[in-house]
């Protein structure tokens, strides 16, 4: 073996795969990426039906390319504190994955190709374990790599919890029971 092949070897080994092309968009004035094979199309929103006596994260329904599809405010789904947002959040960025539905979002600058960097240790017990993935950075913007199948779940698991919270009849107030007894 010579120094040349040796050299070669070291710098190979050495060497970071090309980083994952990830679509970036902001929302509520939070910087967010998704896969981009996750991403059917980035459209301009259509008007908004609200759905009556839903959860907030649902913000309407939209019918886009044909398909009625459910539109979510991400804050609301990650829980997340929106910051001033200083776009119109007037697009949707449409997923497929597992169904169809959408994101309503400021403004997504494109596919770019991001190195992550992975979540762990402590970040994994919080309540966005699984959602959140990575972090990367993208012109100078900390933006979190997000898991557009668990977020899709998360979306359902809250949706289910709000429609059986709506369908039990409150309790009673303590009083209401006083003046029975």
């Amino acid at each position: 073996m010579n120094a040349a092949t040796s050299i070669a070897g070291v710098a190979s080994a050495r060497s970071v795969p090309p980083a994952a092309k990830h679509c970036v968009f902001s929302a509520g004035g939070n910087w967010y990426a998704m896969p981009a094979t996750a991403v059917q199309e980035i459209t301009v929103a259509p008007p908004l039906v609200a759905v009556p006596q839903c959860a907030s994260v649902v913000i309407g329904m939209g019918h886009i390319r044909s398909q009625f599809v459910p539109v979510l405010a991400i804050d609301a789904l990650l829980s997340a504190e929106p910051r001033p947002v200083t776009d119109p959040e007037n697009r949707i960025i449409v997923l497929d994955v597992p169904h169809t539905w959408g994101i309503r979002i400021a403004e997504a600058p494109g596919i770019a190709a991001l190195e992550t960097l992975a979540i762990g240790g402590a970040a994994a017990e919080d309540h966005l374990a699984g959602l959140v993935l990575a972090t990367a950075m993208y012109e100078d913007r900390i933006v979190n790599v997000l898991d557009p199948t668990t977020l899709y779940r998360h979306a359902e698991t809250l949706l289910r919890r709000h429609w059986s919270a709506a369908s039990t009849p409150p309790a009673e107030s303590a009083m209401l029971q006083g003046a029975i007894n």
